[in-house]
This record gives structure tokens, C-alpha cells and sequence, in this order.
């Protein structure tokens, strides 16, 4: 890594750089910032499962952003956001089934395998878009008791957990955004 120059070499030809787990993230915090630098006082940046919210919107009111049910059509919560962030990522979506085995696009890193996980979808919301592409991603990988465990420590930043089972978990203050 060259930082003078902002370059990166691969020193072997079979090496590659895929930042699909956080670029979604990046570019939604970075389009905000020239949104933000250009007076917008009210934007949703959507970059599919991945959003970042710039101000209100034009009546001055909260946006509304649904999380998907991922077993039925709909939504099975509405959040009420402003200047934030807020991503979910889930094991239903980019999969397919073989032999009896759901195999989705989330990959253990240590087994080149599909996640074994007992999250079926986690939100997070946070400040940045690329903090919440990140721990979408890190939750699944974790799990839902470690994975809440690292939201609950993190500051500014909350989640809502749909497990496998179809029960739906919060973090302590992810209640706040919630619109009843």
C-alpha cells in the first residue's frame, strides 16, 4: 500500500481486493457528505439493503424505513430515522436450495462455506453506512448472542435481529426508533 500515491500492488497475480462487504457503505456515507456540503437538508441515500439518511424530510417529519419480513410479504417493522444510517443484511435473500440445505451468499471466512448462523436478518442503525454494512455482515458471521453483544458496545449504534426461528430481538435502545 502506497499512501502518497493511493495506490495498492498485488504482488501475486491470483491475489484480488473485493470490498463488496463495506462498498455499499462507503460510497452511501460519501455521497452523503456532497449532499451535506451542498445544503440538502433531506435525502435517503439507498444503495439497495443499505441506506443513509441525510436530515428529514420536506415536512420536516422523521423517515419511515421498513424491515422486510423475510418469510412473508411486507414489513414486520417501521423505523422512524433521521441523519443516520441504517442496513440489514439477511441469510433469505441471494440464497438457494440443494438437497434440503439453504446455501446463501454470507460466507464464513474460516470454511469458504456459507455461514452457519441463527440470525435470518439483522438491521443495524447507525452514524455511518459503512459502520452498518460492516456489522450486518460481522453479525451474521457471529451470531445473534455475540453479534448483540458487540452492538450493545458500540456507541451510537443499534439492531434489530430477526432470528431463524422468526423471533425478533432488539438491542437495549434500538426501541427509540421504532414506530409503534
Amino acid at each position: 500500500v502506497d499512501t502518497d500515491k493511493n495506490t495498492v500492488t498485488l504482488l501475486s497475480g491470483d491475489t484480488r481486493i473485493d470490498p463488496g462487504a463495506a462498498a455499499k457503505g462507503y460510497i452511501a456515507d460519501r455521497i452523503a457528505d456532497r449532499l451535506e456540503g451542498e445544503s440538502i437538508t433531506g435525502a435517503i441515500i439507498n444503495m439497495g439493503g443499505d441506506m443513509r439518511l441525510v436530515g428529514r424530510k420536506t415536512d420536516n417529519s422523521l423517515f419511515n424505513i421498513g424491515i422486510n419480513d423475510p418469510d412473508n410479504d411486507g414489513c414486520i417493522i417501521s423505523l422512524c430515522l433521521s441523519d443516520c444510517a441504517v442496513a440489514t443484511s439477511g441469510t433469505y435473500e441471494r440464497c438457494y436450495e440443494k438437497d434440503g440445505v439453504n446455501y446463501h451468499h454470507i460466507l464464513d471466512p474460516f470454511t469458504g462455506k456459507s455461514a452457519d448462523t441463527d440470525i435470518r436478518s439483522i438491521t443495524v442503525i447507525s452514524r455511518m453506512s459503512l459502520d452498518c454494512d460492516c456489522l450486518c455482515t460481522v453479525g451474521i458471521l457471529l451470531g445473534y448472542e455475540k453479534a448483540s453483544e458487540l452492538i450493545e458496545q458500540t456507541p451510537d449504534t443499534e439492531a434489530v435481529f430477526i432470528l431463524n426461528d422468526g423471533t425478533v430481538k432488539k438491542t437495549s435502545d434500538a426501541d427509540t426508533f421504532i414506530r409503534q
